[in-house]
């Protein structure tokens, strides 16, 4: 092996915590944004997959008291896109206050079964017309149960009622969204319950008030191409039959799936926005870290050069670093997050839909572009900063950089006010201002995340808002859950952020901070010293960063068709705040160990 591989992997081995400061910080920003974008198709396929081969496609409704002719039901069913068809009587119903939408299937008919329940429990066959089913209770608007009797003022006969003998789900019904029930000459109300009747064991002789029709399409029910086939033969049915006598229901008038298309479409364009905050915060990491590495391997750099190393070796060791912590970093947290988050958010989806079978999966295009978006983002800028570096003599390189001189700043021009505060204050603001590349670094690292932890308490409070709103009720629980998992990243992200700025800081000002010991500064002191600088830079930062995340919050809100800036409470503001706060101090604490091994000694070498 040669002597400068060597030194590549002494420099892995010396780096140990810059390397992890990168990885950790991709690993959680793709670990969220992969896992976000793995959302909507994740829980898309589940939703499918509750459907049957008895789905309906289409329902068709007559307007006539009369109902479909048996000629018209018999051409329908020779229509060249139809598959099948089931004809059938339905009609919604009050009750006192409560509101029932009655079904009449033949449950018997051999020939279809489309659009039929399925049993969940109780009896598995109606034996006379005074039994039925009702639908599942997580979906009805009324709690019924196996041995309750509704009163039903069509079936008199019945003293007790009808007597309910099974619980059924349906493809037709398959989230918590209320039915409108729709009679005649009656305000907008919701259906409490929904009731399913043998058509075979009622003597009565019913009209064919609906058809159920299945076409011969392919079932990919959020595709382009389907929805384009249905409409096209909506309005093939509408054109023969004229709107005035028939309405034509299709998927997109069913509240359940529109609902979920709806829901899913915000979970989408989420995992479109926060991306974009989640690559700006791990350019920003991994340009100080190299930043940082290359500044301590200066001497290195220079020696490489005298011993003829090329400039191609010397950006390849640096970027090869880059690359590993940054790729590493985002491979696992591809690998991690994109099969991972659906799970954890799974409760939250089933509180509000029914799902079949789920199927985990890594191909998740928008995680690999973000994955793939950030290494190479990383890559460009190691080679940038190398390429700064190498453009220097390498006689300078060997050279120590002499601190930067003291500047006199703005707030010294102010004699009353500078004159109140004390020495070390005056000390830190000095130090605050004079490395002004790292002031920039720090404030828009903590503007991000800042800006990260409202959008999520954002989301948060926009959903509590809503959960008063008919439609959005369970949705905003479920999108609450969201939230919290980004918060959470958020702050993983805070503490990650700081803790690089903290530990390049305490490095820049080892032999100060050695000087202070000397001069009889406790351990405690100097970590006060040092820290409090990071404090007033992030909470300023912090700060700052409030003004800047409400209109991307705005923005966000409109974009997403989902809550307003109204919605935010005032603690989301502070708790934004706080949580910096809080991540400063947790560093502190990680950090203080560090400080305490600071060799004394250190402020006795001297910069030629």
């Amino acid at each position: 092996m040669s002597s400068f591989a060597k030194t590549i992997i002494r420099t892995f081995f010396s780096n140990k915590g810059r390397f992890l400061a990168n990885f950790i910080i991709c690993f959680l920003s793709v670990g969220i944004s992969s896992g976000l974008a793995s959302l909507p198709s994740f829980f898309g396929n589940g939703y499918q997959n509750n459907f049957s081969t008895n789905t309906v496609d289409v329902t068709l409704k007559s307007k006539s008291s009369e109902g479909f002719s048996s000629s018209q039901i018999e051409r329908i069913k020779n229509y060249q896109q139809v598959k099948e068809i089931n004809p059938f009587f339905s009609y919604d119903t009050k009750q006192n206050d409560e509101y029932y939408r009655l079904y009449f299937l033949s449950f018997s008919n051999k020939s279809s079964k489309l659009g039929l329940p399925t049993l969940i429990s109780g009896s598995d066959s109606l034996f006379y017309m005074g039994e039925c089913y009702s639908l599942e209770n997580s979906l009805n608007r009324k709690i019924i149960n196996i041995g309750d009797f509704i009163k039903i003022d069509d079936f008199p006969v019945f003293e007790k009622g009808i007597e309910v003998t099974g619980i059924v789900k349906s493809d037709l019904y398959t989230s918590v969204a209320k039915e409108r029930a729709f009679i005649e000459g009656e305000k907008e109300e919701y259906v409490s319950a929904i009731l399913y009747f043998d058509l075979d064991k009622i003597p009565t002789k019913f009209i064919t008030s609906d058809i159920y029709i299945r076409l011969n399409i392919d079932h990919d029910y959020f595709s382009k191409a389907y929805k384009n086939d249905v409409a096209e033969f909506k309005n093939k049915l509408l054109s023969e039959f004229g709107e005035e006598n028939v309405t034509v229901l299709t998927m997109e008038e069913n509240a359940g799936y529109k609902l979920f298309e709806t829901y899913n479409d915000k979970v989408r364009k989420i995992s479109y926005v926060f991306p974009f905050l989640f690559v700006g915060i791990c350019a920003l990491i991994n340009l100080i870290t190299v930043s940082r590495l290359m500044k301590d391997e200066r001497k290195e750099i220079g020696c490489y050069f005298s011993l003829g190393i090329s400039r191609r070796k010397i950006i390849f060791k640096f970027t090869l670093f880059s690359f590993l912590s940054v790729g590493l970093g985002c491979l696992a947290g591809y690998l991690i997050g994109t099969p991972i988050l659906p799970f954890v958010v799974e409760d939250a989806y089933k509180s509000i839909f029914n799902f079949g079978a789920f199927k985990a999966t890594l191909i998740n295009t928008l995680g690999m572009a973000i994955g793939f978006g950030i290494t190479l983002l990383s890559i460009l800028i190691t080679i940038y900063i190398s390429t700064l570096y190498l453009k220097e003599e390498p006689s300078n390189l060997l050279k120590e950089i002499s601190p930067k001189p003291g500047k006199k700043i703005l707030l010294e021009k102010i004699n009353w006010l500078w004159n109140k505060i004390s020495f070390s204050w005056k000390s830190s603001f000095r130090n605050i201002f004079r490395q002004k590349k790292n002031l920039v670094l720090t404030m828009l690292s903590i503007f991000l995340s800042t800006g990260l932890l409202l959008l999520g308490f954002g989301l948060n409070d926009a959903s509590i808002a809503m959960k008063n709103d008919e439609l959005f009720a369970n949705v905003a629980s479920s999108m609450g859950l969201i939230s919290a998992v980004i918060v959470l990243f958020a702050i993983a992200i805070a503490i990650t952020v700081v803790y690089s700025l903290a530990n390049m800081n305490i490095e820049d000002r080892k032999r100060e901070l050695a000087t202070l010991k000397v001069l009889g500064y406790r351990d405690y002191e100097c970590s006060f010293y040092c820290f409090r600088e990071l404090i007033f830079v992030c909470m300023l930062g912090a700060v700052l960063s409030l003004p800047f995340s409400v209109l991307v919050l705005g923005w966000l809100f409109s974009f997403l068709g989902f809550g307003t800036i109204g919605d935010i409470q005032w603690y989301s503001y502070l708790a934004s705040i706080l949580l910096v706060f809080v991540s400063v101090t947790i560093v502190n604490l990680l950090l203080f160990p560090k400080i305490k091994l600071i060799d004394m000694n250190g402020s006795l070498k001297s910069i030629d």
